[in-house]
């Protein structure tokens, strides 16, 4: 059985639950039983690979978990499911998908002309336009400031 501390204070303030992967949910909704009891006001969630096999969309929609965001790397829809499957994703307020797929172009971009990806950029999908990669968004590209990574948006 797993063990979960927690350390630090979170008694009224909003918690973000940053982690790789969810399968089955159940170690994460652990963690967020465990940041409320604990006083936690809201409880956020961040993966990005939202596996979400079995139960796991049932157990996150019964939760106390406010929202989880995860990014489309698996779709929450898959050829095959099941009708109750497709109609809980659906129906699952609480999960929102992001695109990777500007990180994925860009990066390609990046590998095919030889540059590097340690800078690589993250873009606000709503502002995103593939043609303009690397400018600034604003004003003449070679006279702005380099602008700090921003993070998706759904």
């Amino acid at each position: 059985m797993l063990t979960l501390s927690l350390l630090g204070e979170v008694d009224g303030r909003d918690v973000v639950v940053v982690d790789d992967m969810v399968d089955s949910a159940g170690t994460l909704l652990r963690t967020v039983r465990l940041l409320k009891r604990r006083g936690a006001k809201r409880v956020l969630a961040y993966a990005t690979h939202g596996l979400l096999s079995g139960e796991a969309l049932r157990r996150i929609t019964q939760s106390p978990l406010e929202e989880m965001l995860v990014t489309d790397s698996v779709p929450l829809v898959r050829r095959g499911d099941s009708h109750q499957r497709k109609l809980a994703a659906a129906s699952c307020r609480k999960i929102s998908q992001l695109s990777c797929s500007p990180l994925l172009a860009e990066a390609m971009v990046r590998m095919h002309c030889c540059d590097s990806l340690q800078h690589l950029r993250v873009y606000d999908v709503d502002n995103y336009d593939p043609l303009r990669l690397g400018e600034a968004d604003s004003g003449d590209a070679e006279d702005a400031e380099p602008e700090e990574p921003t993070a998706l948006r759904g």
